[in-house]
């Protein structure tokens, strides 16, 4: 028994590690070091009284490795402490035995959905106007940004909510930073737990992706279902023409219902609509000059800029001459990082993949992680590394389990026969 409430304070600092990487809001403004030491010193503590036991596996290993070159490549410090720190950390995430990793994971997205709970309820008091904030609070990693967009870094806390309501509006981001973060990470869990709705905190997980009004979750989460259903040997041809309709037909009546709901129209329907320049309008990841700054990198003959991309000069002289805005994905990557910069950011999942047990959801969730890295590029977030490495331990196990299961079936039907 007390060696289950050790396990249990293991799990407990991992899904702290998820929740924060994921901008929880007493990690802000540089808070999220001093907790993630604190996690660190009880992680140790645990194992050097030998209350939980590491398993340095030959995957776990290279992938760990794999970790540092990327954080010390992108960061340009592989000996800072902060590298030091995130690396120590993963070191734990993918040590831990793997029995641990599944029951880990059971835990992050039961504990996960069990936030969601009450940060629902307070959302709903705040949009019905029943209920007052503790207080104030800023989010901003310098002065520049908070000048830049105050109305996107001050929120109302609500401990369980951070409000935004002159950037967010109605969108639901619960007790972290922005609605596409807690849209992207709901859809990654509902993945990982193969859209299981007879399970309650799948269900929970599932209304806080919908109230998100996350376009880019939504989208994950409508390819991640179509892939789970192949992989589950459910998706037939017709049965997927079924679902490609049906997606298209509720946007259809979404439309016609909400119209004329300008608030409903803006957040989701009108961000589908094609765009020239964008692609479509709903496409705010980039800004347009950093389209076109993109475009021109590959219509030069500048190697070492396609391969390396912007010194640290030229990229502050870029974002400068746009304002300060940069956004985020794979396109702002490229200008930034170059193609060394993006196989550096995507070499552990590429890694880990490689020694899969199970290759066929491995790959599953590898395209998966590159449609977020598309439009977010944060592969080193805690959250993203926890479900990529524990769902694909979780799908080995079944696999084995599976396969135990058939050749005893198979034994019993042998010895029926001989006997």
């Amino acid at each position: 028994m007390i060696q289950l409430r050790y396990k249990e304070i293991l799990y407990f600092c991992i899904f702290m590690l998820f929740i924060l990487s994921m901008k929880l809001w007493i990690g802000w403004n540089g808070m999220d070091i001093i907790i993630y030491s604190a996690i660190l010193l009880v992680l140790l503590l645990l194992t050097l009284s030998g209350k939980i036991q590491l398993q340095y596996s030959k995957r776990s290993m290279i992938s760990l490795i794999c970790l540092y070159l990327g954080i010390s490549y992108i960061h340009k410090s592989p000996f800072g402490p902060q590298n030091l720190l995130m690396t120590a950390l993963y070191g734990y995430i993918l040590f831990i035995k793997d029995i641990d990793k599944i029951l880990c994971f059971y835990h992050i997205t039961k504990w996960f959905a069990y936030l969601m709970v009450p940060s629902l309820i307070v959302y709903w008091l705040v949009q019905l106007h029943m209920l007052s904030p503790i207080g104030m609070m800023t989010y901003a990693y310098g002065e520049d940004i908070f000048l830049r967009n105050p109305n996107y870094c001050i929120r109302e806390n609500y401990i369980f909510y951070m409000y935004a309501p002159n950037y967010y509006g109605i969108r639901f981001n619960g007790p972290f930073v922005e609605p596409g973060h807690l849209g992207m990470m709901s859809a990654f869990l509902l993945f990982c737990n193969k859209f299981d709705f007879s399970k309650k905190h799948n269900i929970i997980n599932f209304v806080a992706l919908f109230f998100s009004f996350s376009l880019a979750g939504y989208v994950l989460a409508f390819i991640s279902y179509i892939m789970i259903r192949f992989y589950m040997g459910l998706l037939e041809p017709k049965k997927m023409i079924i679902y490609c309709f049906s997606f298209f037909l509720v946007m259809f009546f979404s439309y016609q219902l909400t119209k004329d709901n300008v608030l409903f129209q803006e957040l989701i329907i009108n961000r589908l609509e094609v765009d020239d320049e964008r692609g479509f309008s709903g496409n705010n990841r980039t800004s347009i000059e950093m389209k076109e700054y993109y475009d021109h990198m590959w219509e030069s003959e500048d190697i070492g800029l396609i391969i390396s991309g912007l010194d640290k000069q030229d990229w502050n002289d870029l974002v400068e001459s746009e304002g300060g805005f940069t956004g985020t994905g794979i396109i702002v990557a490229m200008v930034r990082r170059g193609l060394l910069g993006i196989m550096a950011m995507m070499l552990f999942y590429i890694v880990f993949l490689s020694y899969s047990r199970d290759k066929r959801f491995a790959f599953m969730a590898f395209v998966f992680v590159f449609l977020m890295f598309c439009q977010r590029t944060y592969p080193f977030w805690f959250s993203w590394i926890i479900c990529y490495a524990y769902g694909i331990t979780l799908f080995e196990y079944e696999k084995l389990v599976r396969k135990k299961l058939s050749i005893q079936k198979q034994r019993k039907l042998i010895w029926k026969l001989v006997s």
